[in-house]
């Protein structure tokens, strides 16, 4: 895979409706829990973080309003006569994700591709039902489309809400929500995410996708099997060698974890069993802290999170020339997946 340009984003999540304004609060440490009106089987309150859209919009439509609004931030520079010849890949839950919206893939799509405002190309675009793997999944697609089909450029967004009754019921019954009885689970959430990728141009300064890499984990959450990470190290390791680079490099890692402690152990297990040639540990950023469990939408937020913060560092240091990101995501069967990101600043 030839490196891929990042330069484009678009963010809506529970603790702000724009990247910038969400990436302030992360930033912070901010979270904006909410109390729902759904108990878990023991009759506890449940906590979410739900986005602050001002409308009581449910289901399908929630989740093609988020995407719009990340969409239409990640492109506002965008001509309208390049729109058209944009393809996009979406980012949706898994199919036997508890509480999906029945129909979902082809019909946010469509109704995406339809939006009045600006229409995208329908050559080229797709749908990834990959839950937290689907925007490494999309990345490699976007690669394909720009390098071998032509496409000047790719938009990957993702949207996603966990807060649905069938949804909540079904992951309180697996004890895996967060409450006053369970302290080994995650608390649902809502977001949607998109970024705009295109063919990276010679002497370039900015943030690259450089490799991405996939495995198969045995074990999963709920089945009981001793969790070696031996899936998540094959990926980052096949990230790493397509984007010819070394563990001991990485800057900043990003993870999809929100806080059971499975993907905790999974993740710094994977990392930790990677040779390195020095101790130095690198920054770990967990957008879940802030925005909750966001399923398909983390993808392309920690994507996001990796452009914003790149932005921000090297606004900080601009004697720091280079940051090489890694991103890990986990499904909860056994998709697992890797991309590593590279900032390239030419500057003096």
């Amino acid at each position: 895979m030839r490196p891929l340009a990042i330069h484009g984003a678009g963010l809506v999540t529970s603790i702000g409706l724009t990247a910038a304004a969400t990436h302030v609060a992360f930033s912070a440490g901010i979270a904006n829990p909410v109390q729902t009106h759904f108990k878990d089987a023991a009759g506890h309150w449940l906590s979410a973080h739900e986005v602050p859209l001002g409308q009581a919009w449910r289901g399908r439509t929630r989740l093609l309003k988020m995407a719009a609004m990340a969409i239409a931030e990640c492109t506002q520079a965008m001509p309208a006569s390049e729109a058209h010849k944009t393809p996009l890949l979406l980012c949706t839950a898994e199919l036997d994700r508890p509480g999906r919206i029945n129909g979902i893939d082809d019909s946010l799509l469509r109704d995406i591709l339809d939006e009045p405002d600006v229409r995208f190309s329908t050559e080229g675009s797709a749908t990834f039902a990959l839950g937290r793997c689907s925007a490494t999944h999309a990345i490699a697609a976007a690669s394909r489309l720009i390098q071998e089909q032509g496409y000047e450029q790719v938009i990957i967004a993702g949207a996603d809400t966990m807060l649905s009754a069938p949804t909540l019921e079904a992951y309180s019954a697996q004890g895996r929500l967060l409450c006053d009885g369970n302290s080994d689970g995650f608390i649902p959430g809502e977001a949607a995410g998109a970024i705009l990728v295109s063919k990276a141009a010679a002497g370039a300064e900015g943030l690259f996708c450089l490799g991405v890499g996939f495995g198969h984990e045995p074990s999963t959450v709920a089945n009981g099997i001793p969790d070696r990470a031996d899936g998540m190290r094959s990926a980052i390791a096949q990230a790493l060698l397509m984007a010819a680079e070394d563990v001991h490099g990485i800057t900043v890692r990003i993870a999809d974890v929100s806080g059971e402690q499975y993907f905790f152990r999974e993740a710094a297990l994977a990392y930790g069993r990677m040779p390195r040639k020095r101790t130095e540990r690198p920054m770990l950023l967990l957008p879940a802290e802030s925005i909750g469990e966001a399923g398909a939408a983390v993808g392309p937020i920690m994507l996001a999170t990796a452009l914003l913060t790149a932005r921000a560092r090297h606004r900080a240091a601009a004697t720091l020339q280079r940051d090489l990101f890694l991103l890990q995501s986990s499904s909860d069967k056994h998709q697992r997946s890797a991309a590593v990101l590279g900032w390239m600043s030419h500057r003096t």
